[in-house]
């Protein structure tokens, strides 16, 4: 069990060292964002200045969403989870050394998505997903705040809706 706490947090920044070796090394020649359907519908220059509360939404996700799957179900499930999780985003890892393609937007990422390169994975997506999945006690105020911050994440232009819908579905597995 210990084992695999300390397997979880080394992974995970050798997964954040791998993502930032990556987006420093990404030379895509098309600067211009790809066509998006949420994209082409929306202002995204009005979103902007909503952009804090996607990190915001995803801390209290994680927040009560650890607090309720500790409670409900226990340490060496919460642990399991997080070795769960981890593998899953060993996969978006894989996902963002295949496939680049240019960033949504043309300003800087949030705080916590940094890359400069759209990763077709959204890890906030795939967590959240995995976190709403497995909650009790939150669920409904999960599962809304979660949908809120996917809205968020598209009219902000962080991601493409591809994006989401895929983590969406990785964090279901």
């Amino acid at each position: 069990m210990w084992f695999e706490l300390v397997f979880v947090i080394l992974s995970s920044a050798a997964i954040k060292y791998i993502s930032l070796k990556l987006d420093n090394n990404i030379n895509i020649h098309q600067d211009e964002p790809l066509w998006d359907i949420v994209h082409s519908n929306t202002d995204g220059e009005y979103w902007k200045q909503y952009v804090i509360w996607i990190d915001t939404l995803l801390v209290l996700i994680m927040v009560l969403g650890g607090v309720d799957i500790l409670w409900s179900h226990g340490f060496n499930y919460t642990i399991q989870l997080l070795y769960h999780c981890l593998w899953l985003h060993w996969i978006r890892c894989i996902a963002m050394c295949v496939t680049h393609i240019p960033c949504p937007s043309y300003e800087k990422r949030t705080l916590i998505s940094s890359n400069k390169h759209d990763l077709i994975v959204s890890g906030h997506a795939l967590t959240t997903a995995l976190i709403c999945i497995n909650t009790t006690i939150f669920f409904y105020p999960l599962v809304a705040a979660t949908v809120i911050m996917y809205g968020l994440i598209l009219l902000c232009r962080e991601h493409y809706t591809v994006d989401v819908v895929l983590g969406l579905s990785i964090g279901c597995l």
